[in-house]
């Protein structure tokens, strides 16, 4: 059991992303839940890879209490857009294949973990951040139909270094077992506002990833970050980016997939369950570069110092169809970080992960005109307001 000094428990809730055509009748939608085989969650990803991109998670839903509080949940919910049937039907049965099924999809686990000093005595602060996706798919075309991104952050200050044993018991909080701030209530709330889309004709999504050497050195050099690697640092990019542009903006995106380039994205539900599932072709791609993270001093006192923690992005919007660039621009953040005399390690890892969340939600707003003043420091792109008004029109063209 961990030693509690101080907890602190956050979430974020991010918007609904819906990108398929479905034909609209007046009689409702049926949505099919089944526990059945290891249905109702899974992870994004091959299964031979589960352990490696989610090594605490995947015990955590080995819980038998798991299954049952998600399930718990899910029956509690009252959907308006769609009538939910909660295991009223058999994943074997033939009508299952002419189903839109419900799942949770874990994509993203990241820990760290920072070192103080209070009068003396070492205090480690243990950071946790689970992301996930609420996926709506047509079963037999294996095709998704919307999405609901969700993330929850746990937070818990202990007076020891945090064991194994410790990160499992803070992922289990964040999972479920934290009363009112868990990734489970977060998912049953979502599904109570979820609508599935019946008329959007074009679609965008983060098609390509670059990170630079120069980027992947800070990285490497920062296991913290949770980057451990290609793979999950690109889907924490692009999932980053989507969330942004989706919750501030309000344009949905297709989820990324790492074979974006032949439109499949895995999800593994058990050793035996996990299927490639097909996204829409998207009108517009976009592309992001990481070109690198930096931290300068920034002013110093007698209670600490102050550091500048930078992210430098370039990202391109195109159609590639017609051929047209919307956006092909550099930008830079800097978050700065107060750390008092106290803290004995400093995590770099996640002030560069804020300065890059900054970066995506203040290029979010400045789609529409707003924010300029942080347009102003962070592009020196000539042209850059036309391509942000140019870009916002084409991707206004994907919303329902």
């Amino acid at each position: 059991m961990i030693s509690n000094i101080n907890k602190f428990k956050g979430s974020i809730i991010v918007g609904t992303t819906s990108f398929l055509i479905c034909a609209g009748t007046a009689q409702a939608v049926d949505v099919y839940y089944v526990t059945e085989n290891g249905g109702g969650f899974g992870f994004a990803g091959k299964y031979s890879d589960i352990s490696k991109l989610y090594p605490l998670t995947a015990k955590s839903v080995l819980l038998p209490e798991f299954r049952s509080d998600l399930l718990k949940h899910v029956q509690q919910t009252n959907p308006s857009g769609f009538d939910l049937r909660i295991n009223t039907l058999s994943n074997n049965a033939k009508s299952y294949n002419q189903s839109i099924v419900l799942d949770m999809v874990l994509d993203g686990e990241t820990v760290s973990i920072e070192q103080y000093n209070v009068d003396g005595t070492p205090v480690y602060k243990l950071d946790i951040l689970l992301h996930a996706e609420v996926v709506f798919f047509d079963y037999a075309k294996k095709t998704i139909l919307t999405t609901v991104p969700i993330s929850e952050e746990y937070i818990e200050t202990v007076d020891h270094h945090p064991s194994m044993s410790d990160e499992q018991e803070a992922v289990n909080q964040a999972l479920f077992e934290n009363p009112g701030n868990n990734l489970v209530e977060r998912f049953a709330a979502s599904i109570s506002t979820a609508v599935i889309p019946k008329g959007i004709v074009k679609f965008a999504q983060v098609t390509k990833v670059t990170i630079t050497p120069r980027a992947q050195a800070s990285i490497s050099n920062h296991p913290e970050m949770g980057w451990s690697n290609s793979q999950t640092a690109n889907n924490a990019v692009a999932n980053e980016f989507s969330s942004a542009v989706d919750s501030i903006a309000g344009i949905p995106l297709e989820p990324y997939a790492i074979d974006s380039a032949t439109g499949q994205m895995a999800v593994a539900f058990s050793n035996t369950s996990a299927y490639n599932f097909t996204l829409p072709t998207p009108s517009y791609h976009i592309h992001i570069i990481i070109d690198g993270f930096k931290n300068v001093p920034y002013q110093s006192s007698a209670a600490g110092y102050s550091q500048i923690y930078g992210a430098f992005v370039h990202v391109k919007v195109l159609d590639p169809l017609l051929n047209d660039v919307y956006m092909d621009a550099a930008f830079k953040n800097g978050v700065v970080k107060l750390i008092p005399k106290t803290q004995v390690t400093v995590t770099t890892g996640p002030a560069y992960q804020a300065a890059l969340r900054g970066l995506f939600t203040k290029l979010a707003k400045a789609l529409n005109g707003s924010d300029e003043k942080w347009l102003a420091s962070a592009s020196s792109t000539p042209g850059i307001k036309k391509m942000l008004s140019k870009t916002d029109n084409a991707l206004e063209s994907c919303k329902q």
